[in-house]
C-alpha cells in the first residue's frame, strides 16, 4: 500500500476544502434546520478544522513524497496560501469577502493538486528531473503570481458564485 499516504493526504486536503462548503448556504441551511458544522460549532471551529485537515494533509504529502523531497518542497507555497486565506475568512465580516477568501484559497489548493499530479505524470511518463522539475515551478510561478496580485489588489476578485 505505497500509495496510502498520498491518497490520505489527498482526501484530508479535500476535506479541508469541503468543510467550507457550508458557508455558501448558511442562511438557507439555518432556515431549514440542517445541522452544519457551521451552525453547530460556528465560524473560528470550521476554520480550525479546515486548516487542521490541510495541515495533516500536508504532513501525508511530505511523507508520500519523501523520495521527491523538492516536490513536497515545492508544494508548501500552496499550503501557506491556503492558510493565510483561511485566517483571511476567519477574519472577514461580509460575506463576499468570505467567498472570495474561500475561492482563493480553493485556487491555492487547485493549483497544489495540478502541480503535483502534472509531476507525477511527467515521472510515469519517464520524464527527466529537469523537465518535472521545471514544469512544477513554472506553475508554482503562475498560482503564486496570481496569489500574489490578490493580496495586493484584493478589490479585483470577482465571485463566480454568489450563492
Amino acid at each position: 500500500m505505497p500509495d496510502l499516504p498520498l491518497l490520505t493526504a489527498l482526501y484530508l486536503l479535500f476535506a479541508g476544502r469541503i468543510i467550507l462548503n457550508d458557508f455558501r448556504d448558511r442562511e438557507g441551511d439555518a432556515a431549514f434546520g440542517k445541522p452544519t458544522f457551521l451552525l453547530k460549532y460556528g465560524k473560528k471551529a470550521t476554520c480550525l478544522l479546515s486548516l487542521c485537515a490541510v495541515l495533516s494533509g500536508d504532513a501525508f504529502l511530505a511523507v508520500s513524497l519523501a523520495e521527491r523531497w523538492w516536490l513536497a518542497a515545492l508544494l508548501q507555497p500552496y499550503i501557506v496560501g491556503i492558510a493565510i486565506m483561511l485566517y483571511r475568512l476567519y477574519r472577514a465580516d461580509g460575506r463576499k469577502d468570505e467567498q472570495i477568501s474561500i475561492g482563493v484559497g480553493a485556487r491555492m489548493g487547485n493549483g497544489l493538486l495540478v502541480t503535483l499530479l502534472g509531476v507525477l505524470i511527467l515521472a510515469n511518463q519517464h520524464a527527466g528531473g529537469t523537465t518535472q522539475a521545471v514544469f512544477g515551478l513554472a506553475l508554482t510561478a503562475l498560482y503564486l503570481l496570481n496569489f500574489i496580485d490578490f493580496l495586493r489588489h484584493p478589490e479585483r476578485a470577482v465571485i463566480g458564485y454568489k450563492g
